[in-house]
């Protein structure tokens, strides 16, 4: 049911986001344990939204985008508990795009 959920996300990120290349390449990057809100892009730059149950997930997805050589400068923006006592984490992540 999440993993529907992941493709559901994924069908209308990738149907809206002119960089769709990118975005093929975060979802690839991303651990199984995280789960992604939304990415965001401009020119130069993404924005990821998500979350995860553990902070070395999270560490791990920030490691993978940093080691894709496509992305510099990947920084984890914010980072806080989730609604209603969950024991989810949410993070925003910001990474500068290098040419595909």
């Amino acid at each position: 049911r999440t993993f529907q959920k992941q493709i559901d996300i994924f069908s209308k990120i990738t149907s809206s986001t002119p960089k769709s290349e990118y975005v093929n390449l975060i979802t690839s990057l991303t651990p199984a344990e995280v789960f992604l809100n939304s990415i965001t892009d401009n020119e130069d730059s993404v924005q990821i939204m998500g979350y995860s149950g553990s902070e070395q997930n999270i560490s791990q997805f920030i490691k993978n985008l940093s080691s894709a050589g496509k992305f510099k400068d990947v920084s984890l923006n914010k980072i806080s508990s989730g609604e209603d006592n969950s024991s989810a984490i949410v993070f925003t992540i910001w990474a500068g795009i290098s040419e595909i």
